[in-house]
């Protein structure tokens, strides 16, 4: 078995990236999310791209922060107009309904008036949004999944944001859970880092045009980032597992999706103590996340990591596909791992079985035009001014949408951030969180 585990460590390190190259990556999102910030939005790219897995199929996932606008859990008189109290009384674990603080008369197309009040519509603002982009040939927007729009060939998703400050009380669970992982120290950033909520409600609710969910971005992104590389890569061969072996079956597709093997991933790690995660034990650990998966499939229940009431398969276990699905999963783990020979991603380990080397030369899979395409989706969305920066080896790639200045000053904060050894400061968890406005920049 450890053998094999250091084979597939070894082999999914060459193929998806040694711990240099996956730090390469996340510093070069990371510098495009701060470079590319206005004084009222910041674009968080996250997925598998921003957590630095270059995977074949794999989209460009985009979050726009929108940062005058406000959320709390108690109103109090210093409130602005921008900001909106979280009702959450009357909906499921994880949403929220927002209702406007401000005792002004406010009109927003964002709004929607019920009796005396006046709650933020989730609904109207994607209508909005979608409205913004229709037009736009770039990125050519046809397509609603959950709280995001995509483009029509899905190679990009992405969504809007807005913060609150507070780690919300539906949240609080997982502040005094007893675990092996993550550390108090990136715990305690976390909570700090608040909670963000995108436009999608309940989809049973009478009201889920203006309810909104909890979305831990931020957080989840600081959590991948603390992972060890062999973590890292378990969660990897969990997803080429579900697009090679799972949902290489038609019926299959949409049932389940990365997040949730992401989720699990989480789980287990906070059972498994930090130091077996490593290469010799790299089997042991993916063939505990799949048992995991097994089980929450079979019994339809996986809990959402930060809010644990809500259970992520709530929609699906009523499809008829669901039953076929359970079985799948139980075959496959019981044939690992034998049959990831059927993978097209695997089917070359087992040509090379004493496959042992990992190379130390491997490039980033970067390019000028992956920020291009990405950023042009997350300027239309907000309709702003957004920088396309890939700050890599010294060289800054300048696009034509800011101007010197405005890219200037932008550099120079980033800069006063960490004044020396900015690329190898760059990746600590701390630096990420102060990247997407959760903690106030240190000047």
């Amino acid at each position: 078995m450890e053998n094999l585990s250091l084979r597939l460590y070894n082999f999914l390190s060459n193929k998806l990236g040694s711990e240099d190259t996956v730090r390469t990556r996340r510093t070069y999102y990371i510098t495009h999310n701060y470079l590319s910030k206005t004084k009222t939005h910041v674009p968080f790219i996250c997925g598998s791209k921003g957590e630095g897995l270059s995977m074949k199929g794999s989209d460009t996932d985009t979050i726009v922060f929108i940062k005058d606008m406000h959320i709390v859990e108690q109103p109090n008189n210093k409130d602005g107009s921008n900001t909106f109290v979280m009702r959450s009384s009357d909906t499921r674990p994880g949403f929220a309904q927002l209702e406007l603080c401000s005792s002004f008369t406010y009109s927003d197309a964002w709004l929607k008036k019920i009796e005396h009040k006046s709650f933020l519509s989730s609904s109207k603002m994607m209508e909005q949004l979608l409205y913004v982009n229709k037009d736009f040939s770039a990125c050519n927007i046809t397509n609603l999944h959950g709280p995001c729009m995509s483009t029509s060939n899905e190679t990009q998703d992405f969504t809007v944001g807005i913060k609150c400050k507070s780690f919300i009380k539906q949240a609080q669970e997982w502040v005094g859970r007893k675990r092996h992982w993550p550390t108090e120290v990136i715990k305690k950033i976390i909570i700090d880092s608040g909670v963000w909520f995108v436009p999608i409600g309940y989809k049973l609710s009478p009201n889920e045009d203006i309810e909104w969910r909890a979305a831990f971005t931020v957080a989840e992104v600081l959590l991948v980032f603390s992972f060890t590389h062999t973590q890292l890569m378990v969660y990897a061969l969990l997803k080429i597992t579900l697009k090679d072996l799972i949902e290489n079956n038609c019926q299959f597709k949409e049932l389940l999706c990365s997040y949730f093997l992401k989720t699990v991933v989480f789980w287990i790690s906070e059972e498994i103590g930090v130091t077996e995660w490593a290469p010799h034990n790299f089997m042991n650990c993916f063939l505990e996340c799949l048992k995991r998966l097994e089980y929450y499939v079979k019994y339809d229940i996986l809990p959402f990591y930060f809010i644990t009431e809500r259970n992520m398969l709530e929609h699906r276990i009523t499809l008829p596909e669901w039953m076929n699905l359970k079985t799948t999963i139980v075959r496959l783990y019981k044939k690992y791992p034998a049959c990831l020979a059927s993978s097209s991603f695997m089917s070359v380990f087992f040509l090379v079985p004493l496959y042992v080397s990992v190379s130390q030369n491997i490039l980033p899979a970067l390019r000028e035009t992956d920020m291009v395409d990405c950023a042009k989706c997350s300027a239309n969305i907000s309709s702003l001014n957004e920088v396309r920066i890939m700050l890599l080896d010294g060289q800054a790639i300048l696009t034509y949408i800011l101007t010197p200045m405005q890219v200037l000053v932008n550099s120079f904060e980033l800069l006063k951030q960490k004044p020396t050894g900015l690329y190898s400061r760059v990746y600590s968890v701390r630096y990420v969180a102060a990247l997407v406005p959760v903690l106030p920049l240190t000047m």
